[in-house]
């Protein structure tokens, strides 16, 4: 089980596209974990294939089924998404919370580093939402989170200058006090990407997303 639209979906914080979940006004609260995986100054990223036919690239991750502990879920994730066998966590890294209002879901994301781990990369995702990895330098991963999500993509990047700034991002301790970067989901804004009308139209969702706290960064007014 996985989080991106309440579909089953895959990475982390993948809740973009999300489809209605129901009238009920009651808040559904989800806790989510990622993990970053470094091998030879390389960063894992997997590519998320959504209902809509939309493609991203997270880190691997998802959510914490009940009665699971966040590490011994995103061991199962990473297993079940990437083939790799993960020994070793670091202590958390950073924390993401989202809300959504409009779809009555709150989201707490968890951030780790694996330190420990073995296998080769294998793409066989049992949901059918991971469609692809790979391994990527620095430049290259920057350039894939622009397929992703603000949420997703903006607290990585902060981390990512962080660990790769140093001699062995692999072994970068995590910080002592781990930030939480803070987003709201506004209702998603329409948009046309054909203007000729004999064309199909076809409707994108692109929700306006607000950051109230984040570590360095100046948050959104």
């Amino acid at each position: 089980m996985r989080v991106a639209g309440v579909e089953p979906t895959t990475g982390p914080l993948a809740l973009h596209g999300l489809g209605c979940i129901g009238d009920t006004k009651e808040v559904q609260a989800f806790t989510v974990a990622s993990g970053i995986v470094i091998d030879d100054d390389r960063l894992l990223l997997v590519q998320n294939q959504r209902r809509n036919g939309s493609l991203d690239w997270t880190t691997p991750g998802g959510v914490v089924d009940p009665g699971e502990q966040v590490l011994e879920a995103l061991t199962r994730e990473v297993s079940e998404e990437t083939a790799l066998t993960v020994s070793g966590w670091s202590s958390m890294f950073y924390a993401v919370e989202a809300e959504f209002a409009r779809r009555h879901i709150t989201l707490r994301a968890e951030v780790y580093r694996a330190d420990v781990f073995s296998g080769s990369l294998m793409i066989d995702d049992p949901d059918n939402i991971v469609v692809d990895g790979s391994w990527v330098d620095v430049s290259e991963a920057l350039i894939l989170l622009d397929t992703s999500p603000r949420w997703v993509a903006e607290p990585l990047r902060h981390m990512i200058g962080s660990l790769f700034a140093d001699e062995d991002p692999s072994r970068c301790a995590p910080p002592t006090t781990p930030a939480t970067w803070r987003y709201r989901v506004e209702e998603a804004q329409i948009t046309e990407t054909h203007a000729d009308p004999t064309k199909a139209k076809r409707a994108s969702r692109r929700p306006h997303v607000v950051l109230l706290e984040g570590p360095e960064v100046v948050q959104d007014r």
